[in-house]
């Protein structure tokens, strides 16, 4: 057991890329933030939003999706510094949250579903990489479709797990394992206790079936990997 002396909480003070404030991320909740070396970064989430004051309706804030992306440089612990990402009119994932962000081959970051809004659930796949700034689509013709609401079939990518958010999605090897969650297709709110494998080198999900009796239907859970084994608690 760790004496509790050595244990303590820091709250650090942020700087901003040339003092300007565009480059730190507004309030949010339900994002991901994903450590790539020396770097942390942020993406999506529920985020504040101010509305402007219209005829008929005063100024207030308001919250929305965010499809955001944020890098916080945390080579001087003292000294971190934050800095929003340009993409200008590349392609880029919806705004989203409550989706999943898993690491591999290093420096590459995989987005996976999440809420677009209240009833538009997503099972679309997005790759970040970290070094060269640039999304990515394994399949943009599934991704295409999954932007479309209310869908009741996938046509684009066989055995893609049904649209989903606050579900996990752990590394072992070179595949991705996304477990529970809740959405489904045709689903308001629907919790799950599904499996699915992504291979990231051949870009092909599995529905698996392990032995034993799986975890309880859930979602907003938390998944971790040690060694060959996913810990969900």
């Amino acid at each position: 057991e760790q004496p509790a002396s050595s244990l303590v909480w820091y709250k650090h003070k942020t700087k901003v890329f040339e003092d300007d404030e565009y480059h730190r991320p507004k309030p949010r909740s339900s994002h991901t933030l994903t450590v790539v070396g020396t770097n942390a970064f942020l993406f999506g989430g529920m985020t504040d939003a101010n509305q402007e004051e219209t005829e008929d309706q005063p100024a207030q804030d308001c919250a929305q999706p965010s499809n955001e992306l944020f890098c916080l440089d945390v080579t001087n612990k003292t000294n971190m510094e934050w800095k929003r990402a340009s993409f200008g009119t590349d392609p880029q994932p919806l705004p989203r949250w409550r989706h999943s962000a898993t690491l591999f081959d290093n420096t590459q970051i995989l987005v996976f579903g999440g809420f677009a809004s209240s009833d538009h659930r997503l099972n679309d796949v997005w790759v970040f990489d970290a070094v060269a700034y640039t999304w990515s689509q394994p399949n943009p013709s599934h991704n295409a479709e999954a932007a479309v609401p209310f869908q009741l079939t996938n046509n684009h990518w066989a055995n893609v797990p049904p649209p989903r958010a606050s579900h996990t999605a752990t590394l072992i090897g070179e595949h991705v394992y996304v477990f529970g969650g809740y959405g489904g297709l045709g689903y308001g709110r629907r919790d799950l206790d599904d499996l699915y494998s992504l291979d990231v080198n051949r870009w092909t999900w599995n529905k698996v079936s392990p032995k034993g009796v799986p975890p309880e239907k859930r979602c907003g859970h938390q998944a971790c990997a040690i060694e060959r084994k996913i810990y969900i608690f």
